[in-house]
């Protein structure tokens, strides 16, 4: 909820009309899931088999244009 990155990186997605499945890490469980899966920043955004860390346009564009 307090994570600018992580509104930019909902907020461009909206934007673009690409649905996503948000994960909460203030809830326990998202949390564990994030750090088992190698992760400790966010936002961290999976598209398929890219992993995207952060608020990075160009990294989210690509991987949106794959997807299409």
């Amino acid at each position: 909820p307090n994570c600018n990155g992580c509104r930019k990186v909902k907020a461009y997605l909206d934007e673009k009309g690409i649905p996503y499945d948000l994960q909460d890490i203030t809830i326990d469980d998202n949390r564990e899931r994030l750090i088992e899966m190698g992760f400790n920043s966010v936002p961290t955004t999976l598209f398929g088999e890219d992993i995207i860390v952060g608020f990075n346009k160009e990294l989210l564009d690509s991987a949106i244009a794959k997807q299409n």
